[in-house]
């Protein structure tokens, strides 16, 4: 990634955060990164000097309040070097978690600001480490390595701090000029290269205190972190291809905090690729800390698994992904096994049989209706036979002719007896 012109931020509260791990590679002679306005932050960009050679890497203007220069590292690189690094005019500016490596006469950190706060950070074979100068005063430096400059710090205006640094190997570890009402530092808890400490004088090939400097002397170097990972609860994983893979793993600080080396990157690998990454900060010697990592797989089979800080790879781990488990719908209302198999349709539908048709029953037949007798003479009775009713009722397979034919029987038997009786 290149960009060939200045990046400006002049929009108060942005962060400018990188995406991936790539280094950008501006190519232009000015400055990479201007910031122009207050609470902005730029996070974990890498910026290289390949087609930038004496150009400034981020640049922080005179009226801006509350900068942040976080996780940032600025490089030469084939024989192309910032100068400097960072161009710091502003208020209250933070420089943290920041590497530089110079290739011998870049500057890395220069201000003529107030209140800079550098901390946390490493740098390395650059001019001035840090130049204080012009209007500069009341700046903090604090648990940085200063290793292989021309000058760890050079002071020229203000009081200064520097404290719980490894500051070593420098041409001179401190140089200030004017006299101690002008430029001053205050150096507590240092490590000098040597448990005697620094030596003073006015020659640089043998003394590293060129200045007017107040110190005290640490009798070891303050160590570098040392992240170690834990061992995995298991060696063997295993998932659904449509499952996330999720770990939990415990991080501890074996070692110091020196310089930036406290601040690490714990990445998951999975076959050597990183999946993911979280981020800790400020993780104190024999302190820990958990970190949850994840992965989607996106094919089938068995996958190495490793975690990686910047100090130690975890043992391997196997994690296996398999195929969807489908289960089949169970339609028994009590768990019962189905008729047949649920869910692929068979080549060919089965019939659905169809209903036998009802037989239409045939109406009953009808009953004769019995005519009435001949009229006979009263003097000449005649005994005339009378049919008899049966007694058990006829049945018809048609609802409701039952009772219409009994009560037509009924009134044909009356009128029967009626006659006999006249």
């Amino acid at each position: 990634m290149t960009f060939d012109s200045t990046a400006t931020v002049d929009e108060s509260g942005i962060t400018l955060e990188a995406v991936g791990g790539e280094p950008t590679a501006p190519d232009l002679g000015s400055t990479a990164i201007a910031i122009d306005a207050d609470d902005v932050t730029i996070d974990g960009l890498a910026l290289s000097a390949a087609d930038a050679d004496g150009a400034t890497g981020i640049a922080v203007d005179d009226e801006v309040e509350n900068a942040t220069i976080r996780g940032v590292t600025l490089f030469a690189e084939d024989d192309s070097e910032w100068d400097p690094a960072i161009d710091d005019a502003g208020t209250d500016t933070l420089v943290r978690y920041t590497t530089i490596r110079g290739d011998s006469d870049g500057h890395g950190v220069v201000s003529t600001g107030s209140d800079l706060v550098v901390r946390d950070s490493d740098f390395r074979r650059t001019g001035h480490a840090i130049e204080l100068h012009g209007d500069a005063s009341n700046a903090t430096v604090q648990n940085l390595n200063l290793i292989n400059n021309d000058r760890g710090l050079f002071v020229d205006s203000g009081s200064h701090l520097l404290e719980q640094t490894n500051i070593e190997r420098n041409t001179a570890a401190i140089q200030t000029i004017g006299t101690p009402a002008e430029a001053y530092v205050f150096a507590p808890d240092n490590w000098w290269g040597s448990a005697a400490g620094p030596v003073f004088g006015d020659d640089e090939d043998t003394a590293d205190i060129l200045s007017n400097v107040e110190l005290t002397a640490l009798n070891a170097p303050i160590a570098d972190a040392e992240f170690t990972i834990a061992e995995f609860e298991d060696e063997e994983f295993e998932i659904e291809e449509d499952e996330t893979f999720e770990l939990e793993v415990t991080v501890e600080n074996d070692g110091g905090t020196a310089g930036a080396s406290d601040r690490q990157d714990i990445e998951l690998l999975i076959d050597g690729d990183v999946e993911d990454a979280e981020t800790i900060e400020e993780l104190d010697p024999g302190e820990s800390e958990e970190v949850d990592l994840s992965y989607q797989p996106t094919e089938l089979g068995d996958f190495d698994v490793r975690v990686r800080s910047d100090d130690e790879t975890s043992d391997p781990a196997v994690l296996t992904v398999t195929e969807v488990d489908v289960e089949e719908d169970d339609p028994s209302p009590r768990g019962g096994a189905p008729d047949r198999d649920v869910g692929v349709p068979d080549d060919e539908p089965e019939e659905t049989p169809t209903p036998e048709e009802t037989p239409t029953p045939e109406p009953p037949e009808e009953t004769p209706t019995p005519e009435p007798p001949e009229e006979t003479p009263e003097d000449t009775p005649v005994d005339t036979p009378v049919e008899e009713t049966p007694e058990d009722p006829v049945e018809f397979p048609i609802p409701g002719f039952g009772v219409v034919v009994a009560l037509v029987a009924l009134l044909v038997a009356a009128l029967i007896a009626a006659r006999r009786t006249e």
